[in-house]
């Protein structure tokens, strides 16, 4: 083991934080999309409320809290400076499922990490190219 692990990653997510994006929840988005929906992540952060820490991701519109059970999974995506590039590079998403949790009886939501292609750049043809 590396002691090196202790260190604090010095990347940092780029999308614009002036923006303004109301919270809302993981049913919510499901209600009003599906399960097909894939959401490109923006940041993720760990809050801390009357609650405990709540996990948090920033979409392009909105921000959504995260299940409990993911907070382990967040602050590990944090700490590690590739995925927090990838994520900046817009190659980080996820889409939500619903399930039954064993000791309750309703529904409730997660979500599925998903990898995002890179956008296709635009193909030129070689005729057109001027010199």
């Amino acid at each position: 083991m590396s002691i090196t692990r202790f260190n604090e990653s010095i990347a940092y997510f780029t999308y614009d934080k002036e923006k303004s994006r109301p919270y809302t929840n993981l049913e919510t988005l499901y209600k009003e999309h599906g399960k097909d929906k894939v959401y490109k992540v923006l940041g993720l952060y760990i809050n801390e409320g009357k609650f405990g820490e709540q996990g948090s991701a920033v979409l392009e519109d909105v921000q959504v809290n995260l299940p409990k059970h993911l907070n382990n999974v967040v602050k590990e995506i944090r700490s590690d400076e590739k995925l927090i590039s990838d994520i900046n590079a817009g190659l980080v998403g996820f889409s939500i499922y619903e399930y039954i949790p064993k000791n309750y009886n309703i529904k409730a939501y997660s979500i599925r990490w998903v990898d995002i292609e890179p956008e296709d750049f635009t193909q030129v043809d070689i005729d057109e190219i001027p010199f």
